[in-house]
């Protein structure tokens, strides 16, 4: 879900800054009689949104086959097993570079401004070292 919400913040600031038709806008995620069809997306965030999606989705797959305490030796529940690490592996790996980034930006910002950003960026270096 926070992927979900970190994407359509993302999307709200494309909508308001460079979107060249009608962009696509939270209100209209949320609404679903409004047709969202021919909107303009960042595509970035659609990305993002679809994978969250698929995440959620194979989660639940997973959780319930659990919960249904099937044998271990079936192979559609080993496919599954399989789809689901795969989508588990790009989650951590993007998520990953996600915070990393943003960490790198925290001391950039340090680095450039160091009367605002100090503390941040002196927290994320602390932090780093222990």
């Amino acid at each position: 879900v926070v992927g979900i919400i970190l994407a359509m913040s993302a999307q709200e600031t494309y909508a308001v800054t460079t979107a060249m038709g009608d962009p696509m806008m939270a209100h209209d995620m949320l609404s679903l009689w409004v047709p969202i069809t021919g909107k303009d997306w960042f595509w970035p965030s659609k990305l993002m949104i679809l994978f969250n999606v698929a995440y959620c989705g194979s989660a639940i797959i997973r959780l319930t086959i659990h919960y249904l305490m099937l044998p271990p030796n079936n192979t559609i529940l080993k496919l599954i097993r399989f789809c689901s690490g795969i989508i588990n592996m790009i989650y951590a790996f993007g998520m990953t570079t996600y915070i990393m980034t943003l960490l790198v930006w925290a001391i950039l910002s340090a680095v450039l401004h160091p009367g605002s950003f100090l503390p941040i960026g002196t927290g994320v270096v602390v932090v780093g070292l222990v």
